[in-house]
């Protein structure tokens, strides 16, 4: 889980960048997110593994208060406006996090 929570805060240029492009565009993103699913699948397997392996708990402990800072830090300098963007989700990531 703490692999995955490192990711949010350099994932948010992403979703700023798709969600300031037409639609269209955030859809064949998607699309061609949607083809990556089995190794998606294989990397959230093998990420809990893998920081077991690396880090102790008072490591990730400390980490995981570091990224939340950082995601807080990142929230509170959205503008409103940018509230209302978006983009689109791959379909089968959704469906194989469900099936989960």
């Amino acid at each position: 889980m703490l692999f995955a929570f490192t990711l949010i805060p350099s994932l948010f240029w992403l979703i700023r960048f798709w969600s300031r492009l037409p639609d269209r565009y955030s859809r064949a993103f998607a699309r061609i997110l949607d083809l990556s699913t089995p190794l998606f699948n294989r990397v959230n397997a093998l990420g809990p593994r893998g920081q077991a392996a690396i880090f102790g708990r008072r490591r990730a402990e400390s980490i995981y208060d570091s990224v939340h800072r950082s995601i807080l830090r990142k929230v509170d300098s959205i503008v409103d406006d940018d509230w209302g963007r978006g983009m689109n989700y791959p379909r089968r990531w959704t469906r194989t996090s469900a099936n989960s």
